[in-house]
């Protein structure tokens, strides 16, 4: 259960009049094949999927630090909504309700740990001080 294809690149760019440096960070995943229960409403695959990152760094040379912000996961590719099976249930207290369950389904998090990150769009901001 791993893509068969993933990438990662990384641009950056340095304005050397207002030393700021700009980095663009990423990775691209292709399908991988999913685990699934019997009767599994989930896809067998995940999606294409890119997680993309943006860094922005101004310099202070003269004070040997510098200032950053950013975004991380710029797309807000996050998982679907279904793939803790039973997030409801998680001890399988109710897994023989058939009026609950119809398909026999038991709490399942291996789908959710198969394949991306858990992080929404979120910002950074931070300072550096080189001693």
């Amino acid at each position: 259960m791993t893509e068969r294809f993933s990438s990662t690149w990384s641009v950056s760019y340095q304005f050397q009049k207002w030393d700021l440096s700009v980095d663009y960070t990423g990775n691209i995943y292709s399908p991988m094949k999913l685990p699934l229960q019997e009767n599994d409403f989930r896809p067998a695959y995940s999606p294409w999927y890119s997680i993309q990152n943006l860094l922005i760094t101004k310099n202070f040379k003269n004070q040997n630090s510098s200032v950053y912000f950013g975004v991380k996961n710029i797309l807000n590719f996050t998982l679907p909504d279904y793939v803790i099976l039973r997030a409801h249930d998680p001890f399988d207290k109710k897994v023989n309700d058939i009026s609950d369950n119809p398909n026999g389904y038991t709490f399942d998090t291996s789908y959710a740990y198969a394949y991306a990150l858990n992080k929404k769009r979120h910002w950074i901001v931070g300072i550096k001080v080189n001693l």
